[in-house]
């Protein structure tokens, strides 16, 4: 794809963008179709981001609503790619193939892509956390965070969600151009939100707070925080996973609406013989 960026123009007219994006990627291979004519029709990008794991990162297809090209290349990723699989995407569901020779356990979680006004959330002022300080630090290569700030936004990531250290380096390191807000109770870390941003909007990618500080106003603070950091920008976007129904009524509460429904698939590895 290098020498070739017309490969990239398929889907996307910043290809130089493209190409710098996908070569950040510590590995990453393609799969591809050609119609009878031998014109490129259809594109999958995977990336090998662990040893044992496999993240489909894009996958695309002519434009409509004829889906044959990109339920081809996924069922062929799931037969031949031995490895855990994971997609994320809109409707990801409908790529799978029932009648794919080889079977493996798929399970589909359904998640909403919100977003809200950065000027609205900026001006919130009820139920905002009093007597906490906030501290911002640039998540950058060159400019790791203290060991003490890392070990205790890891015991709160750990706390909520699985794959231990392994997944929160992976976290930090995806990130590394994203800014963390810490909220302390004194020394000890009890909430923290982690944000990146382009030219106009902001990606909230998570926001925890300890269970024994929660209903204190704090998340609310650190996303009025991250909002006042950034007046230029005018939308925040973030997914919210249906099953945590309280993050739910506390981004309504927020006024954030509904963007688009997404999937997030897991597809279990190949049993070795």
């Amino acid at each position: 794809h290098n020498q070739d960026p017309t490969f990239c123009g398929f889907v996307s007219d910043s290809v130089e963008k493209m190409l710098s994006d996908i070569n950040e990627m510590a590995e990453h291979y393609f799969l591809y179709t050609l119609d009878k004519q031998g014109e490129l029709i259809g594109i999958t990008l995977i990336e090998r981001w662990r040893e044992d794991q496999r993240w489909m990162a894009e996958v695309w297809g002519p434009f409509g609503d004829d889906l044959t090209v990109r339920q081809q290349l996924v069922n062929y990723l799931v037969q031949t790619e031995p490895a855990h699989l994971s997609f994320f995407g809109t409707n990801l569901s409908q790529y799978f193939d029932e009648s794919s020779t080889i079977k493996r356990s798929v399970q589909v979680s359904s998640h909403r892509r919100l977003t809200a006004e950065v000027h609205q959330l900026s001006q919130l002022t009820e139920n905002i956390a009093q007597g906490f300080k906030l501290q911002t630090y640039q998540l950058e290569v060159d400019d790791p965070l203290i060991p003490t700030v890392k070990d205790g936004c890891f015991k709160l990531f750990d706390n909520n969600f699985t794959g231990g250290q392994a997944a929160f380096e992976t976290v930090l390191s995806d990130f590394d151009q994203s800014t963390l807000i810490v909220c302390f109770d004194g020394n000890q870390i009890v909430g923290f939100n982690q944000y990146a941003r382009d030219a106009d909007n902001l990606f909230l990618n998570y926001i925890i707070v300890d269970e024994r500080h929660r209903h204190q106003g704090i998340a609310r603070t650190l996303i009025k925080t991250m909002c006042l950091q950034n007046p230029g920008q005018k939308m925040v976007h973030l997914n919210w996973p249906l099953k945590k129904t309280a993050a739910g009524k506390f981004y309504k509460e927020l006024n954030f609406k509904v963007e688009r429904i997404l999937d997030n698939v897991s597809v279990e590895p190949i049993e070795e013989a």
